[in-house]
């Protein structure tokens, strides 16, 4: 009798199963035809990432009709400066001219020079240290550009290769693809599953609303499944549609689709369950919009959103490995770029959804 009993369980258990992917299914299908009848949610949610995408474009446009002078001093007069003002050379918003010191600031000083890049070797070593001398807009653009450049060079003089991604400075044919496009994308992520999922479902705690919900067939557990699968699929949409469109605004991109979407779909599985952890412990949904505030703005600065993370001071620097937000924009540099290995970025992203799953299902707490 053992195992004819066996046998009847099993064959119970399976339409049960179904039975609660179905039932998944369906609430997901609610809440989406919920959230589409939310003008104004739509209109935050979609419409002004998409209209952010579409000024950084112009701003774009607008960068590369841009001509600005520049000099360079080359005190190193080694190999690697050498390279570096070859490099700048071929930056499409920069003229470089040459001079001595002298001559080179007093041009700066009338406004026909822009910005100077100084190269030179600090005494006792022999790495270079680039520093720009001006405060332009050319000199902003210059202080991005300069890091990257510098270390290229510096690991072309010693016939090391790197990723196609790193081998090209940035300029500004390259800002918007390389530094604006993931840093929209970044910021829509983290901000649709912090803001849009965390502190909303803080306040469903705070009303009580989970707490009635364990009473009902549907049960807190299946409720909170259905928003954790639908925020997550919503993000991974919404990454590929601006996606697609910052390529027919400015070109970018290349075939690394599958990349693109292995990328989005572990930033989005990261970022929903932080979002968990912070709308399933938060003591309210003011407390929950405030911590969601305290990790949003920090992790898009030190994680290098808007300029490269060498532009940061070594100690911000130092944070970024141990922020998901800078293994998700980096990702989408390599994956808009083209350039592979995104396998780590990937990986990582999974790390940290796995674990803050976890931790939010170990701490939540169905009422507040």
């Amino acid at each position: 009798m053992v195992p004819v009993q066996v046998a009847m369980t099993s064959r119970q258990t399976i339409p049960r199963r179904r039975r609660m992917l179905r039932d998944l299914m369906i609430q997901v299908w609610i809440e989406t035809r919920v959230f589409l009848r939310e003008p104004v949610v739509i209109a935050f949610h979609i419409g002004l990432p998409l209209l952010l995408l579409v000024l950084l474009s112009q701003v774009h446009s607008n960068m590369l009709a841009l001509r600005w002078t520049i000099g360079v001093i080359d005190i190193a007069s080694s190999s690697a400066s050498g390279r570096v003002a070859a490099m700048l050379e071929r930056l499409s918003p920069f003229e470089v001219v040459g001079g001595s010191p002298g001559e080179l600031q007093d041009r700066l000083s009338g406004g026909s020079v822009m910005a100077i890049a100084v190269l030179e070797h600090p005494s006792g070593s022999e790495a270079l240290v680039a520093r720009v001398v001006g405060d332009s807009d050319a000199a902003y653009l210059l202080r991005m550009a300069l890091p990257e450049i510098v270390r290229s060079a510096a690991e072309a003089s010693l016939g090391t290769q790197r990723p196609a991604l790193d081998q090209r400075p940035l300029g500004a044919d390259q800002h918007f693809s390389k530094v604006l496009l993931p840093g929209v994308l970044g910021m829509v992520v983290a901000s649709v599953a912090l803001f849009g999922f965390g502190a909303r479902l803080a306040q469903y705690r705070q009303r009580g609303f989970l707490a009635r919900l364990a009473v009902t067939p549907l049960g807190a557990a299946q409720f909170l499944a259905g928003q954790v699968v639908h925020r997550t699929a919503f993000i991974i949409v919404l990454i590929v549609m601006l996606r697609a469109v910052g390529e027919c605004l400015i070109g970018v991109g290349s075939s690394s689709w599958m990349e693109f979407l292995a990328i989005a779909s572990a930033g989005a599985v990261a970022f929903v369950g932080l979002g968990l952890l912070v709308g399933g412990t938060a003591p309210s949904g003011e407390i929950a919009a405030g911590i969601c505030h305290a990790l949003f703005f920090p992790m898009l600065l030190v994680s290098g959103a808007f300029y490269p993370t060498e532009a940061l001071p070594n100690q911000l620097e130092a944070i970024a490995p141990v922020l998901p937000m800078t293994y998700l924009l980096d990702g989408f540099q390599r994956s808009i770029a083209g350039s592979g290995g995104v396998v780590g970025d990937v990986a990582a992203l999974l790390g940290f959804g796995v674990l803050f799953f976890l931790v939010a299902i170990y701490a939540f707490r169905p009422q507040t």
